[in-house]
């Protein structure tokens, strides 16, 4: 089984409070053990991977696993930065222990959170002194590919003004059914005429 490795030797990394709920890091199938596992309560995976084959089972029974896939190269869109958003913000509210993670964990998990923590008011820098635990040059690599990936048009130019509008325009009792969000019907859809605009624009 997945979590049959006798050691942790999954590579993520803890959050700096007061998101120290939230973890980033790779596949967990890649070394992770299952007492570690099982310290978590939802599993958010935004590699183009599903999680039944990166999660073959779950660790405890009420573990929550979702996926909005994200493909390494290509145009992110608003789609995974809306969803992770909602996700995020309940988790923050509820302090559930969350495991965000990609497949090396490199790019877009830590770019995924880095952008939600700008949302928090954190300037893109601050999002990456606190995901790299105040390493300045893990931090200054972050930033870097986050900026890169913003020039190569992964990730909309235009996600600060996002981000603001879709707090401005909240959907009023919008609620995560985190047993039927499927990548076939993301959460943007659930946004107010006035955001739809922003699909599908840099």
């Amino acid at each position: 089984m997945w979590f049959d490795a006798q050691e942790d030797v999954v590579r993520c990394v803890q959050v700096l409070p007061p998101y120290d709920w939230l973890f980033i890091g790779t596949n967990p199938f890649d070394g992770m053990t299952r007492e570690f596992a099982e310290s978590f309560d939802l599993f958010m995976n935004v590699s183009d991977c599903p999680h039944e084959v990166l999660l073959p089972e779950k660790p405890r029974p009420d573990t929550r696993m979702l996926w909005y896939p994200v493909a390494e190269l290509s145009d992110w869109t608003y789609g995974p930065f809306y969803w992770s958003k909602r996700v995020l913000d309940e988790a923050l509210e509820k302090k559930t222990q969350t495991y965000l993670h990609c497949d090396s964990g490199v790019n877009r998990s830590p770019c995924i959170a880095m952008a939600w923590l700008t949302s928090k008011k954190h300037s893109l820098e601050e999002a990456a002194l606190l995901i790299s635990r105040e390493r300045e040059s893990y931090a200054d690599t972050r930033v870097s590919r986050f900026q890169r990936n913003i020039e190569q048009g992964y990730i909309p130019k235009q996600l600060p003004e996002f981000y603001a509008r879709c707090e401005e325009y909240l959907v009023e009792g919008f609620q995560l059914d985190y047993d039927n969000i499927l990548y076939k019907d993301p959460p943007i859809v659930a946004l107010p005429e006035r955001l739809a605009k922003f699909r599908g624009k840099k």
